[in-house]
């Protein structure tokens, strides 16, 4: 007996029914951690390719990303929710799912990167990367996979980190922790979702010249854009990653192109990672 196939990309080019074309045509997606960065970056480039996005983040400014993308012709949905809040999670979802009956893709993005060295953060430093990281990506998984087992279908994208399952950096060890749980949780989420048609990947980002960087750097007397040219002098591709190149990636694992994608750690680091030193 054949088996059914999947929807081809070309497919999936069609026009929708907003009249336009793309990759995630008539496909819902929630991003998370969307009012800035690559948060924001992922959900403009998954509305211009077709798709309803809810933006969620804990920062008011998310209203005016999405309104901006509305702007644009696009459909989107600004919620302000604190991803480590499982109450106003499971509202979220059932906000977009009274709207649009269905979530079709899952991008967790929403994270805090402070840095402190181990023997000098306290319990509290601790536990607030591990929710914000970790719990939250989980808090959002659990409150959305439902939903997508009841279609046998479904996207999700967790935002992992180099640091951590692949490399890391002094200060780094709250962070590490909740990056490597991360890669952990998706690889598991794999297995136990594959069965019911959804895919479950993690991006892993090196250096990106997001806001959060940015403001680091800034906030230690530093100046951000001479530190990137530092850092890019050892990054094969030679600059310092844009935020809009790791939404890339993570369309390239949301569309049918990656349909049979599933486990992956997609690391997007320019090739850092890879000489011996």
């Amino acid at each position: 007996m054949s088996q059914p196939t999947p929807e081809t990309p070309g497919e999936a080019a069609e026009l929708d029914a907003r009249g336009r074309s793309g990759l995630l045509h008539d496909k819902v997606a929630v991003v998370t951690g969307a009012a800035r960065g690559m948060g924001e970056q992922t959900a403009r480039l998954f509305a211009r390719e077709g798709a309803a996005v809810h933006l969620w983040d804990i920062l008011p400014a998310v209203h005016g990303v999405a309104a901006s993308i509305v702007q644009s012709g696009a459909e989107a949905t600004g919620v302000e929710v604190d991803t480590t809040d499982v109450a106003g999670v499971e509202a979220a979802v059932r906000g977009a799912l009274a709207e649009h009956g269905r979530i079709d893709i899952l991008v967790n993005c929403a994270g805090i990167a402070p840095q402190a060295p181990f023997l000098e953060m306290d319990d509290a430093f601790r536990d607030r990367v591990l929710a914000v990281n970790l719990i939250g990506t989980c808090n959002c998984c659990k409150a959305v996979l439902p939903s997508m087992i009841a279609r046998k279908c479904g996207r999700v994208v967790n935002f992992s980190s180099v640091t951590g399952p692949v490399s890391i950096m002094s200060g780094g060890s709250a962070y590490a922790m909740s990056k490597s749980g991360v890669s952990a949780l998706t690889k598991a989420l794999a297995v136990e979702m594959g069965p019911h048609g959804i895919t479950v990947n993690a991006v892993l980002p090196g250096a990106v010249a997001t806001p959060l960087l940015i403001d680091y750097f800034t906030g230690q007397g530093m100046d951000a854009q001479a530190v990137f040219e530092e850092m890019a002098a050892v990054i094969p591709l030679g600059h310092v990653a844009q935020p809009e190149e790791v939404a890339g990636a993570c369309l390239l694992l949301v569309s049918d192109y990656a349909s049979y994608v599933t486990g992956v750690e997609l690391i997007v680091d320019g090739g850092v990672c890879l000489p011996e030193k």
